[in-house]
């Protein structure tokens, strides 16, 4: 088992070795050339401003669409449904040949909605969890739903916002499954 072991490791041995080595594998000297030469790439840079900018922006909106979602599933008698075929081809039909193709929004867009299921579900298991009775009983106290909300619901679900928040974050910076055929010369 060592000896597979380390057949494996040796295999993502060169994603580690590769940068610090000139030319990778005609001239293995070490050099810190290809460091230098990312993190002084005008255009480099601007890529992990986009990502970056991409990742929080998609975090708030999508934890506060999520958390907006499960509060009226879990905490009201609504219908629980996301029509997946209805909003596909509504994407397709309302999306193309807009001022929203190729910009920033749209990619925001899809990555909100593609990443959408897991953080709904991960809110509305929270948010199941509660008493029930809290909106009554503040109710009866004279305060409205959103106060209740925002006083008591959401302080008790905060760990669960920061997973979501960190789900949304994390998988805007790592993928480009959808966002790929988005993405124009600005929004790379």
């Amino acid at each position: 088992s060592v000896l597979f072991l380390v057949l494996m490791l040796s295999i993502f041995a060169v994603i580690f070795v590769a940068p610090f080595v000139t030319d990778w594998p005609n001239k293995v000297s070490f050099s810190l050339e290809h460091i230098i030469a990312v993190f002084t790439d005008d255009s480099l840079l601007q890529i992990y401003i986009n990502t970056l900018e991409m990742a929080v922006l998609t975090a708030i909106i999508g934890t506060f669409t999520a958390y907006g979602a499960a509060l009226v599933t879990a905490r009201s008698h609504m219908p629980n449904t996301i029509p997946g075929m209805v909003l596909g081809v509504a994407y397709m039909f309302v999306f193309s040949g807009t001022s929203l193709q190729n910009t920033m929004w749209i990619l925001l867009i899809c990555n909100v909605i593609h990443y959408f299921s897991s953080p709904y579900l991960m809110m509305k298991n929270s948010l199941s969890k509660l008493n029930e009775s809290w909106e009554t009983t503040a109710g009866l106290m004279g305060d409205s739903w959103l106060k209740t909300i925002v006083r008591i619901v959401t302080p008790n679900v905060r760990e669960s916002l920061w997973s979501v928040f960190d789900y949304y974050f994390t998988n805007a910076c790592v993928t480009v499954s959808a966002i790929i055929f988005l993405v124009g010369s600005r929004t790379m």
